[in-house]
């Protein structure tokens, strides 16, 4: 069983950020980023939860519904966009969010700390990711509008290279974590791949 403490100690460490977030991004990425403009990007944020289960740690992830879109029919993190009338801070964003699409409130789960943020060039959002562990993962569901499955992730599944894998799509590679045949890409791959690196 993952001793919660021990991610506590290393979530206060200095973050390694985009190292390890380009450990998993698209090959044209870092190009990519050099033309964002950060002041037009809308703000997001997402929680990352953590749980023990059969004494393995396990991370939370969801489906998201399929719409034109972007990211329709992706698999991701619980979370959404800032809203300034109902929001204080990213925070409460991705708590709101968590609680809108899979039913955990914030008694549910505990906040440990903020990974770095992740820029997303096309859509223009800037994602603060969150880092939780609930003990009360049962009560979690999606909510069927938004959300029409959720996935309870061994992290030792994220963190055996034989499940890292790339398409090949227009010259560009794109690295995914295969778990039971579910691609897990883009910026939650991201996101994955530098709180592996925490652990």
């Amino acid at each position: 069983m993952y001793e919660i403490s021990v991610l506590k100690q290393n979530l206060q460490s200095k973050l390694p950020g985009k190292k390890s977030q380009y450990k998993m991004a698209p090959s044209d990425r870092a190009v990519r980023d050099q033309a964002l403009n950060i002041s037009d990007l809308r703000k997001s944020a997402v929680l990352i939860i953590l749980f023990n289960k059969n004494n393995n740690l396990h991370v939370l992830l969801t489906q998201r519904a399929s719409y034109k879109g972007p990211h329709g029919g992706q698999i991701s993190f619980p979370g959404g966009k800032f809203e300034e009338h109902k929001d204080q801070n990213l925070q409460s964003t991705a708590i709101r969010e968590t609680y809108e699409e899979i039913a955990l409130g914030r008694d549910d789960y505990e906040i440990l700390a903020p990974l770095s943020p992740l820029f997303i060039p096309i859509s223009k959002i800037s994602v603060q990711p969150f880092v939780a562990f609930s003990t009360n993962i049962l009560k979690a569901k999606p909510d069927g509008y938004e959300l029409v499955d959720l996935y309870k992730v061994p992290i030792s599944i994220l963190q055996d290279p034989i499940n890292i894998k790339k398409n090949i799509l227009n010259d560009l590679e794109y690295p995914y974590y295969d778990f039971k045949g579910k691609k897990i890409w883009g910026a939650t791959a991201m996101m994955i791949s530098e709180l592996l690196d925490v652990l």
